[in-house]
């Protein structure tokens, strides 16, 4: 015999035995696998570029959300302790200022950024007078707490964005500095001599002063170019054989010689 047609009940109760588990599906996709997909491929991208980053992911489930949490606080931990990282590598341990090797890699890119934007820049080289008698007559430990007080001077008196001051080495030190002019360039190499002498740190074995004093030699550079490609070194030896000659002069000085630019 044929089936009696269903009744309203009927229909209504195979629909929704039929909507029901597309509905649960949908809803475990929306709230549960979607995010965690998600967040899977955004770790995913994490492991290929080598960059940890926080996780930006909507979510409405408690379990998700503090698992977001707890990644992220891991996150910033891990980039916190990151660029402390890459701030020691840059920093000179005993004066706390930029070292050699961020000097390198600043000057490469201010000097390719100068030939662009056709800017001023000089290269100063700065070197404590007689400091090998110092540490001979004072011993090597002042001699290093000598330098400390020193590169704060010089890092007060270079604070303005454009300046990069590092020590270059011993008792040497390299300044990158964008002065419009000679003169102005005048004035911050006089504050250095200055200041530093005003230290007044006791130096009875200098032929120079009683106290520590300092010699600086700068490149000064008045207009950037396309001729400054692969003369970077040059300008460094243009500063140091300025460093040279205010040494040879009585030291205490400073000497700035004009880059030819022809």
């Amino acid at each position: 015999s044929l089936p009696s047609p269903l009744d309203r009940t009927s229909i209504i109760s195979i629909l929704i035995l039929i909507l029901l588990p597309i509905t649960i599906t949908s809803l475990v996709n929306y709230f549960f696998l979607q995010p965690i997909v998600e967040m899977f491929q955004q770790i995913g991208k994490m492991k290929k570029t080598g960059d940890v980053n926080r996780l930006v992911q909507n979510s409405s489930v408690v379990e998700i959300d503090g698992f977001l949490n707890t990644f992220n606080h891991l996150v910033d931990k891990i980039n916190e302790q990151k660029e402390k990282l890459i701030a020691d590598s840059n920093t000179d341990g005993l004066t706390q200022i930029h070292n050699r090797k961020y000097f390198d890699q600043t000057y490469d890119r201010v000097w390719r950024a100068t030939a662009r934007s056709h800017e001023p820049i000089s290269i100063v080289m700065l070197d404590i007078d007689y400091f090998k008698k110092y540490n001979d007559f004072y011993g090597h430990i002042q001699g290093d707490e000598t330098l400390k007080p020193i590169a704060q001077t010089l890092n007060q008196i270079t604070r303005r964005a454009n300046d990069t001051l590092a020590r270059y080495g011993g008792e040497e030190f390299v300044l990158i500095v964008k002065p419009n002019s000679t003169a102005r360039l005048n004035e911050t190499l006089n504050k250095i001599v200055t200041d530093v002498r005003l230290l007044a740190i006791e130096h009875n074995d200098s032929p120079v002063y009683d106290f520590v004093t300092i010699s600086c030699g700068a490149c000064f550079i008045a207009e950037g170019g396309s001729w400054m490609k692969d003369r970077k070194e040059a300008a460094l030896k243009i500063a140091d054989e300025a460093l040279y000659h205010a040494k040879a002069n009585g030291r205490n000085q400073y000497v700035i010689r004009i880059f030819d630019t022809k």
